[in-house]
């Protein structure tokens, strides 16, 4: 797999990232990392999961919609 993963958060995202906690915003916990897949997936026209279906970006995109789309089922229920 041909990726490359930012080790370090910058100290200012956890600031914002707290920022939004506290006044109620949802933030959601699965991340995308800067991951070198995503950009030879859009230079060939392609989406992660077409390029590296199997890889790590694809996977982190994968957990991002999951979250996203039980967030979206949460409030269509409320």
């Amino acid at each position: 797999s041909r990726v490359l993963e930012r080790l370090r958060t910058p100290p200012e995202t956890d600031e914002r990232l707290a920022y939004l906690r506290e006044r109620g915003f949802p933030v959601l916990t699965a991340r995308l990392h800067q991951y070198i897949a995503f950009r030879e997936a859009i230079g060939r026209g392609l989406t992660v999961r077409e390029y590296e279906p199997t890889g790590k970006a694809a996977r982190d995109l994968a957990q991002v919609y999951n979250e996203l789309q039980e967030y979206c089922n949460g409030i269509q229920k409320a």
